[in-house]
């Protein structure tokens, strides 16, 4: 496996695809395939590489974010690509199949992300669909509060090969504080409809099965108001030549070698997403996740804006 800085576009984009996000086996497509070259993108602010995937006769491509090329935030700490997976998960426990499959994987760079990499074939992002796929991003916007995403840009969501919306890059997600920052407010001041009410109650009753598992969480029923808050960082405009050495964190911020705890119990009964999820955010995310999940069934409504801090720059 050769990791290039030069990113082969043409390449990329004309495949093959053997396989898109909708069909069966695609999860275990990413999660078993030989991993081959890759290409740096050239519009990430972390180090990310598009990576050749084979899998006998079926070839495709990965997003691949290894933890050595993030840079270091003061807000989160190191080790985002467990929160690119947490949210394929999330998706996965509501039912919706909104983010491509994502597994923590060994690549050339160390322990990342790896996601599948989803041909397009279009510019499609948020502006463009806005008027023409609202009831599909009613139910993105819904999924970043349950997420607490904070970098929904208009192009990290697009249409997938058979027509369906699915988002990407969700490294910046389930902070215990609230860091909603998105260009969806089209919603704002509307009631979440009946039909996704039901799946987040469902997924209260898989996640959050004793009503006091929030008490780790602060803040708590707050958590959903937007409060002006700065940037997390500003976006860098090339990314840098070679991924750096892995950087030690502060003292006060957990790093990824230190596995987050894992709530209890789980039983064998525990749906395998729920299980993997407990393990990629610590036990006080998966509680601040549960209140805001009770806070959604509580007041069903969609938040607004507080200031120009809830929307991502550039927005695009």
């Amino acid at each position: 496996m050769t990791l290039y800085q030069d990113f082969d576009q043409e390449q990329i984009a004309s495949g093959p695809h053997d396989v898109t996000p909708a069909d069966q086996g695609a999860e275990d497509f990413v999660r078993t395939a030989d991993i081959g070259n890759g290409w740096l993108h050239p519009r990430s602010s972390n180090y990310t590489f598009v990576v050749e995937l084979t899998d006998g006769p079926r070839h495709g491509f990965g997003v691949y974010k290894p933890e050595r090329g993030e840079a270091p935030l003061w807000d989160f700490p190191s080790g985002l690509y467990r929160r690119e997976c947490a949210a394929f998960e999330l998706a996965k426990l509501l039912g919706w199949a909104l983010v491509p499959p994502t597994v923590e994987r060994e690549g050339e760079a160390g322990i990342g992300s790896l996601q599948l990499f989803v041909s397009t074939g279009d510019d499609s992002n948020f502006f463009t669909l806005k008027e023409s796929h609202r009831d599909q991003l009613f139910r993105m916007a819904v999924f970043d509060m349950l997420a607490n995403n904070a970098d929904r840009k208009g192009g990290h969501c697009f249409l997938g090969p058979a027509g369906e919306l699915l988002g990407v890059d969700h490294g910046l997600t389930f902070h215990i504080q609230n860091k909603l920052r998105t260009v969806i407010w089209d919603f704002a001041g509307s009631q979440i409809p009946d039909t996704l009410l039901t799946d987040v109650k469902a997924l209260q009753t898989t996640l959050c099965p004793d009503p006091e598992s929030t008490a780790l969480a602060q803040p708590t029923a707050s958590s959903l108001s937007t409060q002006p808050k700065p940037a997390t960082r500003p976006i860098a405009s090339h990314p840098p030549t070679a991924p750096p050495p892995p950087a030690s964190a502060p003292p006060t911020q957990p790093t990824a070698s230190t596995p987050p705890t894992p709530p209890s119990p789980l039983t064998p009964s525990t749906p395998p997403a729920l299980t993997a999820l407990t393990a990629l955010i610590s036990q006080r995310e998966l509680a601040a996740l549960c209140t805001r999940v009770e806070t959604i069934l509580a007041d069903p409504t969609m938040p607004h804006p507080y200031s120009r801090h809830d929307i991502p720059y550039p927005p695009l």
